[in-house]
């Protein structure tokens, strides 16, 4: 007997090793997930290691080597466990990996604002761009911009702390500064001092506002991702058995959970439930259903555990593979499905750990341990024996819609209860998913990102695991997935990870200040040279007025500009003006002065005139006027034009004018239409040019 031990014993020892070798050695799959929570504008997504880019649909799971890009005037909204990524237009990015230990994402082009509430211990974020691979250390806002060029990165540390690692540096950033980095090392780097805030940073803050102060956060667990959808789409009730309960507003009587929405294929979890309402995510996850009078409400799961999500909360109904096992509804092969009760365990279709198998319930139900235990060892277990079943919870679809993944609602169909007496729940239905089924139920996207934007390599602290493939015919995981990967033919993106560069840095040290505090009008004067050579030619800029008659350009100052058109016109008016009325004062004077002798006449004798033949000239009146007046207002650099010799001028207070010299005639007098107007253009020109300094 105690030869035979050690021989039964060592056999025992080897049939449970073969039989370890011979189970799938699939690891669990990851507790949280990113979501995608908003989108709006003109957003486009393109599932893990597929050519085909789509209409982005919300409230979808995002897995490692999913990539979204943002056209004109989008906007997106990606959640996570304590912290939420808003994206703007022009904006390209890409999952590199989602799981306990790390959220890490590829900013090719555009910019995202990332705000942070937790970071759990031993979890970290991670935004990889061209230049570098920045990681949050605390709580805060940030934004990283990428230019289209993705020649340099900016960090704008508006409130937290964080490092950022390139090729043989890492810096720490402290709040309050943007950094500007060059190339791949940290080395080159420009300071800037805090930019306003733009439409951008003030929506980003309007979502925060909304994410802090909902009021669902008081009945739920704080890592439960979606739980600020719930409050403006429905009220909290507590009930007596449940504790609080959500109940949505303004459902149709024959209303059930998972039927608006469409089923699609997410590795690593298979059959994944994407809901069509904009609070659909949270209660299609976590928690489970109840019927609470007469509607349908969400019981969360203890807020002090840690949630862990699921796909779909529910159990399916026929499509097992065996004809006797199937479900029939009018004579068409259907497959059916309803949400869990607050008591009744989840089985997962995908292969999982017991430690798995018991957070998965423990975190969203309100389940005793030991019935999770028990429940797993049962293989068959009719469906009426669920409480859901009995209050009309069961959906159903044709089997040929499912394999489609088409919506739900518009090819429902009512199940009566004796449909399903005789036909057992099932943990997943046994059909092999296609690429439908990868992309989902939506469109075509509108627009895709340029090339350059998907080959970009970017740098990484970490180095990401490779995507999940497609499945393909015959190959399954919990299960159908083919791990091997293959390029993807049209678009040149392979299966595998994108460019990236993973930097092996030392430990993160201060950013310098002599280095890193450059002048900041240094840096614009950078900008401004970038922005003239993105900048459209500049027009023609139009050839100055003509200068006034009588004005040349020497008798500008030299320190006063050309008059612009408009000026040059008000000036020529001006002019013109002032002609005007000094032809009608020379006229004037003209006719009050005395005339020169004819041709005819004889000149004046040098015997005087007798003295009532004189005649008094007008007091002082070559001194007068607005000729001799506006010649004084002059510059003094103007000079006048040269004038004949003119006789000597009486003086103020004689009485009459000195006979000329006997024997030469009286010279005319001079007029003063001669010189005048050629002062006052010169003088209104002045009078009308701009000064400067």
């Amino acid at each position: 007997m105690n030869k035979l031990w050690p021989q039964s014993w060592i056999a025992a020892l080897l049939l449970a090793v073969l039989g370890a070798l011979a189970r799938p050695a699939w690891a669990d799959p990851p507790s949280r997930v990113m979501q995608l929570s908003h989108a709006s504008g003109s957003v486009s997504f393109q599932p893990a290691s597929t050519d085909d880019w789509l209409r982005a649909t919300p409230n979808r799971p995002l897995v490692p080597g999913d990539a979204l890009w943002l056209d004109d005037g989008a906007r997106a909204e990606l959640r996570t466990t304590g912290a939420a990524l808003r994206l703007r237009e022009h904006t390209g990015v890409e999952v590199l990996a989602m799981d306990d230990r790390i959220a890490q994402l590829r900013l090719s082009q555009g910019t995202l604002i990332l705000s942070v509430r937790r970071i759990g211990a031993g979890q970290a974020i991670e935004i990889d761009t061209p230049n570098l691979a920045f990681r949050p250390d605390r709580p805060g806002v940030y934004r990283i911009d990428v230019p289209a060029s993705g020649e340099w990165t900016d960090v704008t540390m508006r409130r937290g702390a964080a490092r950022v690692f390139g090729e043989g540096r890492a810096f720490t950033l402290a709040e309050g500064r943007t950094l500007r980095f060059h190339g791949t090392d940290l080395a080159d780097h420009d300071s800037y001092a805090l930019a306003p805030r733009d439409h951008f940073d003030r929506w980003a803050s309007e979502r925060d506002r909304r994410w802090e102060a909902s009021a669902s956060a008081r009945h739920v667990a704080p890592d439960l991702i979606g739980y600020e959808d719930l409050d403006e789409h429905g009220r909290w009730h507590r009930h007596p058995s449940y504790g609080m309960v959500w109940l949505p507003y303004r459902m149709a009587a024959d209303w059930a959970p998972y039927r608006d929405g469409h089923w699609a294929w997410i590795e690593p979890w298979g059959w994944t439930w994407i809901d069509d309402a904009p609070w659909g995510f949270a209660p299609s996850h976590y928690g489970r259903w109840a019927r609470v009078e007469t509607a349908w409400a969400w019981v969360p799961g203890p807020p002090r555990l840690r949630p862990v999500y699921a796909p779909a909360v529910v159990q399916f109904v026929g499509s097992l593979g065996d004809v006797t096992a199937s479900l029939t509804i009018g004579g068409v092969a259907s497959v059916a499905w309803f949400a869990l009760g607050p008591a009744e365990v989840y089985r997962p279709a995908y292969a999982v750990s017991p430690s798995y198998l018991r957070a998965v319930n423990l975190s969203n139900a309100l389940i005793a341990p030991a019935r999770i235990t028990n429940r797993i060892d049962i293989n068959v277990i009719q469906a009426n024996v669920y409480v859901n079943v009995r209050h009309g919870g069961v959906v159903a679809m044709p089997v040929s819609d499912f394999a489609q993944s088409r919506p739900v609602a518009g090819v429902a169909r009512r199940v009566a209860p004796r449909d399903l007496a005789r036909v057992p729940v099932a943990a997943a239905p046994r059909l092999q998913p296609t690429l439908a089924n990868v992309v989902g139920a939506t469109q075509p996207a509108r627009s895709r990102p340029p090339r350059e934007v998907l080959e970009r390599a970017v740098i990484a602290r970490a180095a990401p695991p490779a995507a999940l493939a497609p499945p393909l015919p015959g190959q399954a995981r919990g299960k159908p997935v083919d791990q091997a990967r293959a390029p993807v033919a049209g678009s040149g993106r392979t299966a595998g990870p994108p460019a990236v560069r993973v930097v092996q840095a030392p430990p993160a040290v201060p950013l310098p200040a002599d280095r890193g505090r450059r002048d900041d009008r240094h840096a614009a004067r950078r900008d401004a040279r970038a922005d003239e050579r993105r900048a459209p030619p500049e027009r023609a800029v139009p050839a100055p007025a003509p200068l006034p008659p009588g004005v040349h350009a020497g008798a500008r100052a030299p320190d006063r500009p050309v008059l612009p058109p408009q000026a040059s016109e008000r000036a020529a008016e001006a002019l013109q003006q002032a002609r005007r009325r000094q032809d009608e004062e020379a006229r004037r004077r003209q006719d009050e002065a005395p005339r020169p002798p004819s041709p005819g006449q004889r000149p004046h004798q040098a015997d005087p005139a007798p003295p009532q033949a004189r005649r008094e000239p007008p007091p002082a009146a070559p001194r007068e006027g607005p000729p001799r007046a506006e010649a004084r207002a002059q510059p003094p650099r103007q000079l006048a034009p040269v004038q004949a010799p003119q006789p000597p001028q009486p003086r103020a207070g004689a009485g009459a004018e000195a006979p000329p010299p006997q024997g030469r005639a009286a010279p005319p007098r001079p007029e003063p239409r001669a010189e005048s107007p050629r002062r006052l253009g010169v003088w209104a020109a002045e009078l009308m040019t701009p000064r400067t300094g």
